[in-house]
């Protein structure tokens, strides 16, 4: 047997480095980046603080929640929301739309996952 054939013998033991924030925390942090905040600069200088706080593992673990909140909203009508709020829509577009969605904190977001249409109003 070559190297090949040994390495799918052997069991590898790997070890889980992180986890995906628990969501009720991932949300805390957003809306304490929303208190006090006039412009939309302002509140990513506020979130970039309460992430300088945290650990690695839970820095890795606000991106993890981060990614699965873009997936959730993942969606043909949210993809016409962002096109019609945007006159047009990438690629590109349609993810920092999504990250705008997830910045203005989670009644929001929850709304807008349910019915793209409420961020129109």
């Amino acid at each position: 047997m070559g190297l090949t054939g040994n390495l799918f013998e052997k069991q590898v033991k790997i070890d889980i480095t992180s986890k995906m924030m628990e969501e009720d925390l991932f949300w805390s942090i957003i809306e304490k980046s929303l208190q006090n905040f006039s412009e939309q600069d302002q509140q990513e200088r506020l979130l970039v603080k309460e992430l300088q706080n945290l650990s690695p593992a839970q820095l890795i673990g606000f991106r993890l929640r981060t990614d699965k909140l873009l997936y959730d909203t993942y969606s043909s009508k949210m993809w016409c929301a962002a096109y019609i709020m945007n006159d047009g829509c990438s690629d590109d577009c349609f993810e920092y739309f999504r990250l705008w969605v997830i910045s203005k904190g989670k009644e929001t977001y929850q709304k807008a996952k349910d019915n793209p249409d409420t961020l129109g109003s």
